[in-house]
């Protein structure tokens, strides 16, 4: 995979890269645009259900802008209260697009429930 320009000054700087998979980035913005197209909710009313009320971290503007991407634990919390999206977020097609080389046995089990 190839380093962008900034990835490239931070490594030359000794920084961490960030480790932002695009692949990830998507299923993100798929899984939150499915929630408020299927259950008619906005960004606040989100928040609130998913966090209490409040968001001191910003995490949900951070996936809207494509800063940052869910965790598969974040999406089964999110799951609870919002039934159908974890169908979504695992989805394969997110596995596929990923810039990995897969295997066979990786593509059969992607592929197994869907022949």
């Amino acid at each position: 995979m190839r380093l962008t320009v900034n990835e490239t000054i931070r490594k030359l700087e000794g920084k961490n890269l960030r480790q932002k998979d695009d692949a990830e980035v998507l299923r993100t913005k798929v899984l939150l645009d499915y929630i408020f197209c299927e259950f008619n909710t906005d960004i606040h009313e989100f928040t609130k259900t998913i966090s209490d009320n409040k968001d001191p971290s910003g995490i949900v503007l951070r996936w809207l802008n494509g800063i940052h991407a869910m965790k598969p634990g974040r999406a089964n919390r999110i799951a609870k209260h919002y039934p159908g999206s974890e169908d979504i977020y695992n989805s394969p097609v997110f596995e596929l697009l990923k810039n990995k080389p897969l295997s066979r046995p990786d593509l059969k089990k992607i592929a197994t429930p869907y022949i």
